[in-house]
């Protein structure tokens, strides 16, 4: 159902080169989108993507609660991925194993979007077989997670896991029939194997401080602008407000690379 993430951004070219030659993604589709230059990036067009259109005179949005978090990007070999991109694009920060989650190191791209990238295992324990990078998880925030879950139940989507922190908790979800390892959603046996899908997931952060309500850029605003779910009709919004696009919207205007 998640197709991928809309962003509005500032310089196409810059957008295309960052993800392309920094993190290894290619351009699957191209064209004009409502009239602008646009693009779908990614690492295969069966999987999720990155729409992104270009306003050149887009303006930064001040956000004091941002909605949006980041997009997560599952690698096999985190310490070797990090050295590769640091030989181009140094700012990215160590990998670390942050507590029973996830080996774990952030970057950004040139519009300031977060993007997380998390191994397939945790630190210590290699992956045998081979598996390609994948665009696994948009993240998004809610101020109730009691309401904003079964919004994207309704629509397919399946909670496969709750991981706890002391300050924030954070919840999974995909459409998929996959048996869990472990049937408990809270189990830390199923997130190894969570971070090996080949599907996307969207991952909602509750966090306990903070009740909401969350923000998201305006329209003449650059940054992100919505989960892009496949052909079909939807609830314009989410609980929380955020946009739910279908590809429709986006893909009589891209052509297939």
């Amino acid at each position: 159902m998640i197709t991928g993430s809309a962003y509005c951004v500032r310089n196409l070219d810059q957008t295309i080169h960052f993800y392309t030659k920094v993190l290894g993604m290619s351009v699957l589709e191209t064209g004009p989108s409502t009239q602008r230059p646009a693009v779908k990036l990614g690492y295969s067009s069966a999987n999720c993507g990155l729409y992104c259109v270009e306003y050149p005179q887009a303006s930064q949005p001040q956000l004091t609660s941002p909605g949006y978090w980041k997009i997560g990007i599952t690698v096999q070999d985190l310490d070797a991925t990090v050295a590769t991109i640091r030989t181009q694009y140094p700012a990215i920060t160590d990998p670390v194993q942050f507590r029973d989650i996830g080996y774990l190191c952030h970057t950004q791209d040139p519009d300031g979007n977060t993007i997380e990238l998390l191994q397939h295992t945790f630190y210590g324990n290699p992956l045998s077989q081979k598996k390609e990078r994948t665009i696994a998880h948009i993240s998004i925030r809610s101020a109730d997670i009691n309401r904003a879950i079964p919004v994207y139940t309704a629509l397919g989507l399946r909670l496969l896991s709750k991981q706890a922190t002391p300050s924030f908790d954070l919840y999974f979800l995909a459409e998929t029939s996959d048996a869990l390892p472990d049937p408990a959603i809270e189990s830390v046996h199923n997130r190894e194997w969570l971070w090996q899908r080949p599907y996307p997931c969207l991952e909602i952060q509750h966090i306990h401080s903070n009740p909401g309500p969350y923000q998201l850029p305006a329209p003449h605003h650059y940054g992100w602008h919505g989960l892009v779910l496949n052909p079909g009709n939807y609830p314009k919004t989410d609980f929380d407000g955020y946009p739910l696009l279908s590809a429709d919207d986006f893909s009589l205007g891209l052509t297939a690379q």
